[in-house]
C-alpha cells in the first residue's frame, strides 16, 4: 500500500478483481429427501445417495406446489423460479400467487416455459391471476419477457409493472408515457425520482425542462411545489437539463 500523504492511500490495481469471474452458477433447492439443481438451465433431481431421479418436470412442480401450500416460507427457497422454469405447472402458479410477492420472477419463469414449449399457456394464466388480484409487480423481469407482456397486454401490464428501467430498455416511448400518466394525476404533490427525469429527458427534452421548472428539490413532500425531486443525487442531472 502506497501513501501520498498521511491520509490518502493508493492501492495497486493488482489488489482488485477488475474483471467479473466467468463460470457456471448452480442453484439448488432441498425438499423431502431430494435436491433439485439448476445449472445453466439444466435441471436435475438428486436423491439422498446422490443418484439422479427420473421424475417428470410436472411431478416436481406439483410436489413443490404442495409443499409451498403447506409451508409458504418454502417458496422463498425456490427463488429465482426462473432458474427452474421447466417445473412450472398450474398448481405451482396457484401456490406462488397465494403466497404473493416476486410476481416478476413467476412471470419470467412462465415466459421461459412457454417459449421452450413453443406455446402460450402458463404466462397468460399467471398474468391473469396477478392482474385479477390488483397487485403491482416490483421485481425485475427479463427483457424478452417484458417485450412479450407488452405485446400481449400493453397498458394492463405497463400500469402494474413498477420497474421503469426495464420498460425503458424495451420501449422508451412506453416508459415515457408511463411517467406522463403517473405525473398527470390528481395528486397535490408528485414525487419524481431520478430515473423518471432521465426518461423524460431522453424522449422529450422540452417536457423535461417544463417539469423541472415547476419542481422543487427537497428532502420530503412537506414543501409547497407541484413536483418534488428528492435532493440526493440529482443536482448534476438537473444542471445538465436546464443549461
Amino acid at each position: 500500500m502506497n501513501s501520498t500523504d498521511d491520509n490518502i492511500f493508493i492501492l495497486p490495481l493488482s489488489n482488485f478483481n477488475v474483471m467479473p469471474r466467468r463460470g457456471k452458477r448452480k442453484y439448488t433447492v432441498e425438499f423431502d429427501d431430494y435436491i433439485l439443481t439448476s445449472l445453466d438451465g439444466e435441471i436435475s433431481l438428486i436423491n439422498e445417495i446422490g443418484q439422479r431421479v427420473n421424475w417428470s418436470y410436472s411431478d416436481i412442480g406439483d410436489r413443490i406446489a404442495k409443499i409451498i401450500a403447506e409451508d409458504p416460507f418454502f417458496y422463498y427457497k425456490v427463488i429465482p423460479l426462473a432458474k427452474y422454469y421447466e417445473i412450472v405447472t398450474y398448481s405451482l402458479i396457484e401456490s406462488v400467487i397465494r403466497v404473493g410477492g416476486f410476481y416478476g420472477d413467476l412471470l419470467d419463469a412462465c415466459f421461459k416455459k412457454d417459449e421452450k414449449d413453443m406455446r402460450e399457456v402458463y404466462l397468460p394464466y399467471a398474468f391473469n391471476k396477478v392482474f385479477e388480484r390488483g397487485n403491482k409487480i416490483f421485481d425485475p423481469i427479463s427483457d424478452d419477457a417484458i417485450k412479450a407482456l407488452i405485446n400481449r397486454y400493453d397498458w394492463d401490464f405497463i400500469r402494474i409493472y413498477e420497474d421503469l428501467e426495464g420498460i425503458f430498455r424495451v420501449d422508451k416511448n412506453k416508459a415515457y408515457n408511463k411517467v406522463i400518466e403517473e405525473i398527470s394525476g390528481e395528486k397535490d404533490k408528485i414525487e419524481l425520482d431520478l430515473f423518471m427525469l432521465y426518461v423524460l429527458y431522453e424522449v422529450n427534452v422540452d417536457k423535461a425542462k417544463e417539469i423541472i421548472d415547476d419542481s422543487l428539490i427537497a428532502p420530503n413532500l412537506s414543501y409547497e411545489s407541484k413536483y418534488i425531486i428528492p435532493r440526493w443525487g440529482v443536482y448534476t442531472f438537473v444542471c445538465k437539463v436546464v443549461d
